[in-house]
């Protein structure tokens, strides 16, 4: 009976497989066997799930049968072996089985490309996940797609405390390439200063869902005369947008902050800031997609296109629809409508501070529009032709909440006006709405007895700077 017992917890002991935790222990790009374990040599050791050496200190073996873990502390690991294949061993580091790697923080674990001439991480786990946290990956390049990183194969990845900076690609996605990949969760990432030749300076999706959330995507660039899609371009896949703030980013063609070809997006509590470009969409643009994408409780302000639509424009032949819901579009301009140049928009408790263009928007009520009346807004409780004055709109500025807004003057006609049918719960930073007896237009619920008028950037508050890092 005991050896039938201890055969039994034998084999049930047996059946378990424990994760491996491999602890990186020098930043020298190395394959040796002389008891210390690299990067590289920790993420072979993860891939083939075998040691990467007998001598002491080598990085110990991965595990098949879960998911292992690679810790990063602080230092910066510059990649120095050159080749091109998929299984890290030179060039960039390929990530072939389920895997997290996590640094020690943003700022203190850092991956630099720059001597490789290569990207920094290409994901390919089938079937498998991928989670990176707690790093920045920095002066990739490649001839592909994904400067960066490329997540061409695995089920899910997760990106946590990121910074994806200063890398390029001659194909697509400058930071991030994103192709077919089920869900990939992006949260609280930095993507900035990142080239593209062509679509998606900062981050190019194509198939699956991507969330971006709490995150800054400021700073990206197409550079080719065809790319377009400065912060990210959508070429198929749907996309949700929370917390974020898209600035600074920049096309030679359309969608400045975002480029939609096939596929949706889901905006809410974002601000897209003085994104550019040269033909239409400062802020977004809408191709050809027959989605339904929305907007809500987000602030389009200082965004440039050189011909058209510096807020928002789409496409003649898109026939997906748009809805704005307590929506702020002000400061914008363009050659031609400097709010919208757009079809298919419907409108709900929103501010448009500019001119439309094209056959605008469908009215739902509750919506302003300054200085003009050529928006579409028909309903009777919207109001145009209002006045600079009288819509007393302040600067762009920190408000409270994660990005920053434009809050109405105590005395804007915003306040207390827009539609009750229409009026969501919180407004863009969190602030519960309403605060008076009814709902504010736009993104904003001004708080009666506001302390700071003008904005939480009074004074020295320079670390609440949307584009630090």
């Amino acid at each position: 009976m005991r050896r039938t017992s201890l055969a039994v917890l034998g084999f049930s002991l047996n059946t378990f497989a424990y994760a491996a935790t491999i602890t990186v222990t020098t930043t020298s790009d190395q394959i040796a066997d002389t008891g210390t374990c690299s990067l590289r040599e920790a993420i072979i050791a993860a891939n083939t799930n075998a040691p990467s050496g007998a001598v002491t200190g080598e990085c110990p073996s991965g595990n098949s049968g879960a998911p292992d873990t690679v810790l990063l502390p602080a230092g910066t690991y510059a990649l120095s072996r050159n080749g091109s294949d998929n299984t890290a061993i030179g060039g960039d580091l390929d990530l072939t089985q389920t895997i997290a790697l996590e640094g020690a923080g943003r700022d203190l674990t850092i991956i630099d490309a720059a001597a490789i001439g290569e990207r920094v991480l290409h994901v390919l786990i089938s079937p498998g996940a991928v989670t990176i946290s707690k790093m920045t990956i920095r002066h990739g390049s490649t001839t592909g797609s994904g400067g960066g990183i490329l997540l061409s194969d695995a089920d899910s990845a997760s990106l946590v405390d990121v910074r994806i900076t200063a890398n390029t690609a001659d194909d697509n996605g400058g930071g991030i390439a994103i192709l077919s990949i089920p869900t990939t969760v992006l949260t609280r990432i930095s993507v900035d200063d990142n080239q593209a030749i062509w679509d998606g300076g900062g981050i190019y999706l194509s198939g699956g869902t991507l969330q971006v959330v709490d995150s800054q995507i400021y700073a990206n660039q197409t550079l080719g005369s065809q790319g377009a899609g400065g912060g990210i371009c959508i070429q198929e896949g749907s996309v949700s947008l929370n917390q974020s703030t898209l600035a600074e980013n920049v096309t030679g063609t359309s969608g400045g902050g975002i480029y939609v070809v096939w596929g949706d997006v889901q905006v809410s509590e974002a601000t897209f800031e003085s994104n550019s470009a040269d033909q239409a969409g400062g802020g977004l643009y809408f191709s050809s997609s027959s989605e339904s994408s929305s907007l809500a409780n987000s602030t389009i302000s200082g965004n440039v296109a050189g011909v058209a639509g510096g807020g928002i424009a789409t496409s003649s032949w898109g026939t997906g629809s748009i809805t704005l819901t307590h929506v702020t579009v002000a400061s914008n301009t363009a050659a031609t409508g400097s709010a919208l140049d757009a079809i298919s928009i419907s409108t709900r408790n929103s501010l448009l501070s500019g001119t439309c263009t094209e056959s605008v928007a469908t009215s739902l009520g509750g919506n302003i529009e300054s200085p003009g009346d050529n928006c579409g807004f028909t309903h009777a409780t919207d109001q145009t032709a209002v006045s600079a004055s009288a819509l007393g709109l302040g600067a762009l500025a920190f408000n409270g909440g994660s990005t920053r807004t434009i809050m109405p003057s105590a005395s804007s006609v915003a306040l207390n006006t827009a539609r009750s049918t229409y009026c969501t719960p919180t407004d863009q930073r969190g602030t519960p709405r309403p605060q008076d007896p009814a709902c504010d237009v736009g993104a904003v619920e001004r708080v009666a007895g506001w302390l700071f008028s003008g904005g939480f950037e009074e004074g020295d508050l320079g670390a609440w700077s949307s584009h630090v890092p």
